[in-house]
């Protein structure tokens, strides 16, 4: 009997290679919208950059992006910052950490 195992990992590999190829390919064209000031294009290229999503993480970038568009009013991109905020002050110092 063979290994049916193979296939179905090399097949999912070349999905996820190809997922990424085109994440890369949308960041790149969200870059350029977003450098002239289109806010989606900015909360994306946030969520991009906090997530990963075809470039490396990048917390400093993200919320660079998420700030500009939060300053032309993106509800999405001003409620992630918040969430990333309460999340930074949350690791920080655990209220119930133990002394």
């Amino acid at each position: 009997m063979g290994d049916y195992s193979a296939k179905p990992r090399i097949a999912t590999d070349t999905a996820i290679q190809e997922a990424n190829k085109k994440s890369r390919r949308q960041a790149q064209r969200l870059l350029a919208a977003a450098k002239n000031g289109d806010a989606e294009a900015q909360y994306k290229l946030g969520v991009a950059n906090a997530w990963g999503l075809g470039v490396d993480v990048n917390d400093a970038e993200a919320r660079k992006w998420l700030r500009l568009a939060a300053q032309q009013g993106h509800f999405d991109a001003r409620y992630l910052l918040a969430v990333m905020d309460s999340v930074r002050s949350f690791d920080a110092e655990p209220p119930f950490a133990p002394k």
